[in-house]
């Protein structure tokens, strides 16, 4: 028994020196940070931390009708859909005074001319401005909201706007307006500036009436929603937003000016508000057009010769001096460079591909690609992705959208400083370069700048040097009309 004692301390003794105390089993391996637990959130505000809400007239509110002017419609006319009247047009901004019905203009037929001219002065006429949709574009009237009909009223206001550098941060440290971005000088687009994302470039307002998606990310649709997209967007905060195209203040600041105050109650009837903002200045983005482009005038050449394709002779056709110079070619050059734009058109929807994305009246196929470009060709981190993937909403998320940007109209090239969403192009042939042979690969790169073959090889397409020059002279050759002064004219 005592043996038995002595052996049984000895066993207890020799566990509490020798042995470890009991635990958790040591982890191997740390969990990767992607799939590391969320801490904790933070404990909700309390009552006197929440902030008061906004009104919510400053959204939108009901129009008083004894406060609103009579509106003039602006109307659209595409040579596509009334080929008569659009060649009637004189030029792109037509203010006009006409009859509203057949029937009154039926009351004046055979009648002597002084009663004939009594009643016309007695009849509804009405008041309109018919915009010339310059050529090679359709009517984007279809895709404008029907809760936003243009009117003259709307697109002066909205104008006054995108101009006047009071209203969106008059407190930084220089005035600073939607054109101050958008530089009409400069194909309404801009320098690029840095965003926590990297470097964003302003992106062109050329042709935004035929877009799907606003901004480089898509994240919104509606022009409508460029300056605020929610009340929230109202209220100031310390964070900087200017670089989400959402400025803080803005309904209060025009409610204080009397003069914005007086014109919103007579083109809205209401005083400012988010909804009637957004509604002025998108009716003003959706005349900055671009068209008529010698690629445009070649194939009205080709559609009345009632030819199936394009030939170097339409382009020929409508060579002139002043085409010849814009392009960059001397006066008595047309045949050779005809010949020239058209191998530039084969490449263009041939070897270079460029047409996949590019294609369409506006030269864009209004999706999403990563090209490789800037911080897309990079592995994103966990919660920090980039592009279109970023603008999605929960449930719509898709790994190819990482680093996607929209792809942008081609129209007006020439007259933009700076490419690609990050701006890190500025010449046509660097841009042609980054997306043949100089592609750089990343986990996400587009599947059609792939190597078909090889999938995790970019796709090389070699151009030779006379054929980059070609295809820079067919992009140019896509840059049309300028901008009408009426509305690129700082008034």
């Amino acid at each position: 028994m005592r043996k038995l004692g002595t052996l049984l301390v000895g066993l207890i003794l020799g566990i509490a020196i020798g042995c470890e105390p009991a635990g958790r089993y040591p982890v191997k391996s740390p969990i990767p940070a992607r799939l590391a637990p969320s801490p904790a959130p933070a404990p909700p505000p309390t009552a006197a931390e929440r902030p008061t809400p906004l009104p919510f007239n400053y959204a939108w509110m009901d129009a008083d009708p004894a406060a609103l002017e009579q509106p003039i419609p602006i109307r659209f006319l595409s040579r596509d859909t009334d080929p008569a009247g659009w060649d009637a047009l004189p030029k792109f901004w037509n203010e006009t005074l006409t009859l509203p019905s057949a029937g009154s203009v039926a009351l004046l037929i055979g009648l002597d001319p002084l009663p004939a001219a009594l009643l016309a002065v007695a009849l509804p006429w009405e008041r309109s401005v018919r915009v010339k949709v310059p050529l090679g574009l359709g009517d984007p009237t279809p895709l404008f909201p029907t809760s936003n009909p243009p009117t003259l009223g709307k697109w002066e206001l909205g104008k006054q706007l995108f101009f006047d550098p009071g209203w969106l941060a008059p407190d930084g440290p220089t005035p600073l307006s939607c054109a101050g971005c958008h530089e009409p000088e400069h194909g309404f687009a801009g320098p690029p500036r840095s965003v926590a994302e990297g470097r964003r470039s302003t992106p062109t307002l050329f042709n935004v009436a035929y877009n799907r998606f606003q901004f480089w990310d898509g994240r919104v649709e509606a022009l409508e929603q460029v300056v605020q997209q929610s009340l929230e967007d109202e209220r100031p905060t310390a964070e900087t937003r200017s670089g989400f195209h959402s400025w803080p203040g803005v309904v209060q600041r025009l409610r204080d000016d009397r003069h914005y105050d007086a014109r919103f109650r007579r083109v809205f009837g209401t005083r400012p508000t988010q909804d009637a903002i957004g509604k002025a200045v998108a009716t003003y983005l959706r005349t900055i057009l671009v068209g008529g482009s010698v690629h445009d005038r070649a194939e009205r050449v080709r559609r009345q010769r009632a030819a199936a394709e394009l030939e170097p002779r339409d382009y020929e056709a409508v060579l002139d001096r002043a085409a010849l110079e814009r392009l960059g070619r001397e006066p008595g050059r047309a045949r050779e460079t005809a010949q020239e734009l058209f191998i530039g058109y084969q490449l263009f929807h041939g070897k270079a591909r460029c047409a996949t994305c590019h294609g369409g009246p506006n030269f864009t196929d209004a999706g999403f690609h990563n090209i490789g470009v800037g911080e897309s060709a990079l592995s994103p981190v966990l919660g920090q992705e980039t592009g279109r993937f970023a603008a999605l909403p929960v449930g719509l998320k898709d790994a190819r959208m990482i680093g996607a940007y929209k792809t942008p109209t081609l129209r007006g090239l020439p007259r933009r400083r700076f490419f690609f969403h990050d701006g890190s192009r500025d010449e046509l042939r660097f841009v042609i370069a980054s997306k043949t042979h100089d592609i750089r690969l990343g986990p996400h790169l587009d599947q059609e700048l792939r190597d078909p073959l090889q999938p995790v090889l970019p796709r090389r397409i070699r151009l030779e040097p006379n054929e980059t020059e070609a295809l820079v002279l067919f992009l140019k050759a896509l840059d049309g009309e300028p901008v009408d002064p009426v509305v690129a004219r700082r008034d």
